[in-house]
């Protein structure tokens, strides 16, 4: 490690939303820069990490699913699930966790 590496400060994150936050902290172990990296791309890297979540749940309920319908009907049910789970972490109401929107409560005069 050389002098210039080892002096080189991590962005501050404490601005982020909850599962930015981690991944900014888990980035940053590996190398400061790339957490600068993850900032400028946190929008697509987040939509992909939720995206990929969504994927690896349609093929689950695809397999569970298959097991007593149609592929037609599997298929379906498998869709909708994974559009829930996208709908839910970018613009639903868990959204502001992966940073895509604003937390507010929708409960009316209760602060988050």
């Amino acid at each position: 490690m050389t002098t210039q590496e080892s002096t080189e400060e991590t962005p501050d994150t404490s601005h982020l939303p909850p599962i930015p936050s981690i991944l900014a902290a888990v980035v940053s172990i590996f190398d400061p820069s790339y957490v600068k990296l993850y900032l400028k791309w946190m929008s697509l890297v987040n939509y992909a990490i939720v995206c990929g979540i969504g994927v690896f749940i349609n093929q689950a309920v695809i397999h569970f699913v298959i097991r007593y319908t149609s592929l037609f009907i599997a298929n379906s049910v498998a869709i909708l699930v994974a559009f829930v789970w996208n709908w839910t972490f970018t613009v639903g109401p868990y959204g502001y966790l992966m940073g895509f929107k604003d937390q507010r409560s929708d409960i009316p005069g209760v602060q988050p």
